[in-house]
């Protein structure tokens, strides 16, 4: 039923994956019969390497989780409550539909139900694991001598007809220095 793939850290080996989620199953297990009738499918696991900020992400087509591996090495007391949070996101939609998706009251529900306050976020220290983004131009908007640099999603955006103001004067940013070779 529960599967831990390419679990080979010391700390979070996948016997201590598997533990929990049979746990995290077995509790869930009255509600899943009674609303699913059928045996619930195997949960991968894995763990991420490029995972920067987020200590976990659940895959529901997939019946698969991806743990923050860098994060929770630093953080090993997350373990539980992220195994937790992403399983709720997993089990959630298929038991209350739209009301499962996202944050909603069915993911709540199933957060409850395994005995975790049902926070969406962390306010762990993450720096040292975000990229450094490469400025790709500069902007300007009607504010005097203030130039916005433009990273890889805003600046393809506005190449795209896309438009973005600057939070201080509302007016709309425009491109006005891109570096050699960027198109």
């Amino acid at each position: 039923m529960i599967r831990a793939d390419k679990v080979d850290k010391t700390t979070f080996n996948s016997e201590t994956i598997e533990s929990l989620l049979s746990t995290y199953m077995q509790r869930l297990a009255p509600l899943l019969a009674q609303k699913l009738k059928i045996e619930w499918p195997s949960v991968r696991v894995r763990f991420n390497t490029r995972m920067r900020s987020a200590l976990g992400r659940a895959y529901i087509d997939e019946n698969r989780i991806e743990l923050n591996i860098r994060l929770l090495e630093r953080f090993p007391q997350e373990l539980e409550p992220t195994l937790a949070h992403e399983l709720a996101h997993l089990i959630a939609p298929k038991l209350f539909g739209r009301k499962g998706l996202y944050h909603d009251e069915g993911w709540k529900q199933i957060m409850a139900l395994l005995g975790f306050e049902p926070s969406r976020t962390h306010s762990l220290d993450v720096d040292g694991l975000k990229r450094a983004q490469k400025i790709l131009g500069w902007a300007e908007c009607g504010c005097p001598g203030r130039r916005h640099p433009l990273r890889s999603r805003v600046y393809r955006n506005i190449q795209r007809r896309r438009r973005y103001a600057c939070l201080r004067c509302k007016q709309e940013l425009r491109i006005v220095q891109i570096p050699n070779g960027i198109k």
